[in-house]
């Protein structure tokens, strides 16, 4: 048995709509990713764009169980810092 898996990383920026995350991930899953990590994209200094708007640990459960349930992805992790770990959805996996 092998444990190849297809790993995809987004993460949500300023703007973004509802239908956009959900066209993703279906563009993903037809792509054949296995596991999506969705996270939030964080302003890493004053330098850069703000963010205006957090995404709430409601919202990032939505997109959770969106993936798993209604997608198909084998696993989703999902949350603000959720693409800051690329190792942990695919341990998650193979553990």
């Amino acid at each position: 048995m092998t444990n190849d898996f297809k790993l995809q990383l987004v993460a949500i920026h300023p703007g973004e709509t509802d239908e956009e995350i959900e066209q993703t991930m279906r563009d993903c899953k037809a792509a054949g990713v296995d596991i999506f990590t969705l996270g939030q994209y964080l302003r890493p200094t004053s330098k850069h764009l703000a963010v205006k708007e957090y995404v709430t640990p409601e919202k990032f459960e939505h997109w959770r169980k969106y993936g798993e349930e209604v997608v198909g992805f084998r696993y989703v992790a999902s949350g603000p810092l959720a693409g800051r770990c690329r190792l942990k959805p695919v341990c998650a996996i193979t553990e």
